[in-house]
C-alpha cells in the first residue's frame, strides 16, 4: 500500500533572495497548502530549527554569509531532526559523496533544478525518512522481544559458530556480560567432552537448514559450573547470514528430581519384587516341594500296584510338578537381581549371559565403564 505524503512546512535556508523566489515558486507548483519559511543565514536558520516549530523538510543552501561547506553541513544535522536537501552552485561529486553517506537526503544543484526535480527529491527525502523510522521501529521491536522472552536466548552463525545476539536471560544463566559472549563461539559454551556432539548437531544443522531441533545437553557457565539444559533450536535470517536462533532451559534441578524419582520407584519396585519373591520361595515353592516329595514317598507302591497306562500318568505328573518347582525357583530368582546391586551393571550382566550360554548359544559381551554408574541408570 503507498504511504500518503503529507507536507505541512519548509525550512528554506537561503541568502539569495532570487534563488529563494525560484525554490518557493516551484514548491508551491507542486505542494499546495504549505507553509515555506525563509532563514538568510545559519544564525537565522538555527533559531527557527530549535523552535517549537516543527518542518518536515529543510532546503540548505550550502553557503552561507557566516558559514559554509562542511562546518554547515555538520552544524545543521546536530540540531535538524528532518531531512535535510543540499542545493548549491557548485558540481562537486565527491562532496556530495561524503554528505550523502553521512546522511544527507539528497544534493541538488541549483542549475539543474526545476519543479519535478524538487517535487521528486523532497518525496525521496520524505519517503526515506519514514523508511528509517519503520527499520528503526522494527529493531526496537525485535529488540524487546528478545529480551523480555524470560527465556536464555542466543543467535549464532552458522559458518562460523560466532554468537551474534544474546538476550539478559541467557547472560543472566551463563554468568557472562553481553560484550564477553558475543566474543564466543557456540563451542566454549560445551565441556570438551562434549564437543564431538556439538560437532554431529552442527553437521546436521548445516545440511538441514530449515528444520528445527530439539534435544538434551551439557553446557558450562563461565564459573566452570556444569548445566543440563534443553535446547531449542531453529534456523534465521541475520545480519544477512545463515544462522540458529537457540532458546536454552536449564532443566538441571528437575533432571536432578527426575533421578531422584527414579530411585524412589526403583526401591519401591525393589520392596515389592522382594516380597512377591520371597513369596514364591517360601509359599508356592514349599508347598510344590512337599508335594512332590509325597509323591517321591508312593513312587514304588505305585509302580507295583498300577497298571502300565496308570504309571505313565502318574510319572506325567509328578515330572509336571517337578518342572514347576523349577520355573517357580528360577522366576524367584530372577526376580532377585542380586548381581546388578551387589557387583554393578558390567557383572550382572555377565551374570545374566552366563545363566543363558548354551553349547548352541554363546554371547560377546564388550564394555569399557571405567566405574559404576548410578543405581537408578544400572537398573
Amino acid at each position: 500500500m503507498e504511504r500518503e505524503i503529507n507536507l505541512k512546512r519548509v525550512l528554506v535556508v537561503e541568502d539569495n533572495p532570487g534563488d529563494f523566489f525560484l525554490v518557493e515558486e516551484y514548491l508551491l507548483e507542486k505542494f499546495h497548502a504549505i507553509l515555506i519559511d525563509h532563514a538568510k543565514n545559519c544564525d537565522e536558520s538555527v533559531a527557527r530549527i530549535e523552535s517549537d516549530v516543527k518542518y518536515d523538510v529543510v532546503l540548505l543552501d550550502l553557503k552561507l554569509p557566516d558559514i559554509e561547506g562542511r562546518d554547515l553541513v555538520e552544524k545543521a544535522m546536530k540540531i535538524c531532526k528532518c531531512p535535510i536537501i543540499i542545493l548549491t552552485g557548485y558540481t562537486d561529486l565527491s562532496l556530495a559523496k561524503e554528505m550523502l553517506a553521512n546522511g544527507i537526503a539528497d544534493f541538488l544543484i541549483k542549475d539543474e533544478i526545476n519543479p519535478e526535480i524538487l517535487y521528486k527529491s523532497v518525496l525521496y527525502a520524505l519517503e526515506r525518512k519514514h523508511f528509517v523510522q519503520d527499520l528503526k521501529t522494527s529493531r526496537e521491536n525485535y529488540r524487546n522481544l528478545f529480551n523480555l522472552i524470560p527465556e536464555p536466548k542466543w543467535i549464532f552463525d552458522l559458518e562460523t559458530h560466532q554468537i551474534l545476539d544474546v538476550n539478559q536471560a541467557a547472560l543472566n544463566q551463563y554468568g557472562y556480560t553481553r560484550e564477553e559472549f558475543i566474543q564466543l563461539r557456540i563451542q566454549d559454551l560445551r565441556p570438551e567432552e562434549y564437543l564431538p556432539q556439538l560437532e554431529r548437531k552442527l553437521k546436521e544443522s548445516l545440511a538441514n537448514r530449515q528444520q528445527a531441533y530439539a534435544g538434551v545437553f551439557i553446557h558450562q557457565k563461565k564459573n566452570g559450573e556444569l548445566l543440563t539444559v534443553e535446547i531449542y533450536s531453529a534456523s534465521i535470517e541475520f545480519q544477512n547470514r545463515p544462522g540458529r536462533m537457540i532458546i536454552a532451559r536449564d532443566i538441571t534441578e528437575r533432571k536432578k528430581l527426575q533421578e531422584e524419582l527414579q530411585v524412589i520407584a526403583y526401591r519401591v519396585e525393589k520392596r515389592e519384587r522382594e516380597r512377591i519373591a520371597l513369596s514364591l520361595h517360601n509359599g508356592l515353592q514349599q508347598t510344590l516341594l512337599a508335594a512332590f516329595m509325597n509323591l517321591e514317598v508312593l513312587a514304588k507302591k505305585v509302580e507295583e500296584g498300577l497298571e502300565e497306562r496308570s504309571q505313565m500318568l502318574y510319572k506325567k505328573g509328578v515330572d509336571i510338578l517337578k518342572e514347576a518347582i523349577n520355573s517357580t525357583r528360577k522366576i524367584s530368582h530372577e526376580m532377585m537381581p542380586f548381581e546388578i546391586e551387589e557387583l554393578g551393571l558390567s557383572a550382572g550382566i555377565e551374570a545374566i549371559l552366563g545363566r543363558y550360554s548354551t553349547s548352541d548359544l554363546q554371547f560377546e559381551y564388550q564394555i569399557d565403564l571405567k566405574e559404576r554408574l548410578p543405581m537408578n541408570i544400572e537398573i
